[in-house]
């Protein structure tokens, strides 16, 4: 996926464009800039800097000989800027330029270019690039990679109008945060892969009663739900989904975190006392 900045669009239109109006009779100093300005930008087109092209390569590239073209090949200290350019390279320029265009603005209309709204309260580009910043540098660390990884595609899958695809990426990182905390909590990992199972275990060893209440409700009313082939989901509900997940994971982390400091102090209190 390639970020497209949109101005690029605006500044190759402008200077090419102004090619144009050059006057059959035109010195080396009044064409240069322009012509630079041109070459410089058909080159970012070529190199697929603003978007892909196909079929107007081959037009772009004979602008680009065109200029190239109608300036001096020793360029220097020594250039006579006051030389005039001959009325047949200007209107090879022009003549390349109006093949170009024609040829542009009939591949244009093909390419696929898209322009993403924004969902809910989350901007398009945070969505795409960077949804795990939901959550505090401090609660991300705790994370593992694919948590990380799965909010993110969540995110991303919002942006995109894959709302069913977010749901089960939301479900994903809320389950490997659940595995996180059973460990955390019983100090050992689960033999079963059954979000009824970790909840009941984690209720007999002592969990926040509150964390597995939200768990549970998401289990029951989300996750199950969705396993099956019919159910889809809406992107507003995608976005409330992703909204419990971010809740149940900090809960988790939170809980996690709180607990590591208690069983500190009590150590710390511990070696105090039998010093």
């Amino acid at each position: 996926m390639q970020l497209v900045n949109v101005h690029k669009f605006y500044d190759l239109g402008a200077s090419v464009h102004a090619l144009d109006s050059l006057p059959e009779t035109v010195t080396l100093g009044n064409c240069f800039l322009p012509i630079l300005l041109a070459n410089f930008r058909l080159k970012q087109l070529l190199e697929n800097q603003l978007l892909p092209i196909n079929v107007c390569r081959v037009s772009a590239e004979k602008l680009v000989s065109a200029l190239k073209d109608s300036l001096p090949d020793d360029l220097g200290p020594n250039t006579d800027w006051n030389l005039e350019t001959t009325k047949d390279k200007v209107q090879a320029i022009k003549t390349t330029l109006k093949e170009f265009e024609t040829v542009f603005s009939a591949e244009l209309p093909s390419l696929a270019t898209y322009f993403v709204d924004q969902k809910g309260i989350y901007s398009t580009k945070d969505l795409i690039e960077r949804a795990e910043n939901m959550f505090s540098e401090t609660v991300r660390v705790a994370m593992n990679p694919q948590t990380v990884e799965d909010i993110r595609q969540a995110g991303r899958s919002i942006a995109f109008d894959l709302p069913t695809a977010s749901g089960f990426h939301s479900l994903r990182a809320i389950e490997s945060i659940l595995r996180l905390y059973y460990s955390n909590i019983l100090k050992k990992s689960p033999t079963k892969r059954d979000w009824g199972t970790y909840i009941e275990d984690l209720k007999k060893g002592g969990a926040d009663q509150d964390i597995l209440s939200a768990i549970d409700q998401i289990r029951s009313l989300h996750r199950n739900p969705l396993i099956h082939p019919e159910d889809n989901l809406t992107v507003d509900q995608a976005v409330a989904l992703l909204a419990l997940a971010q809740g149940a994971i900090l809960g988790m982390i939170t809980d996690i975190e709180k607990r590591k400091s208690t069983t500190a102090v009590a150590a710390a209190s511990l070696t105090a006392g039998a010093s």
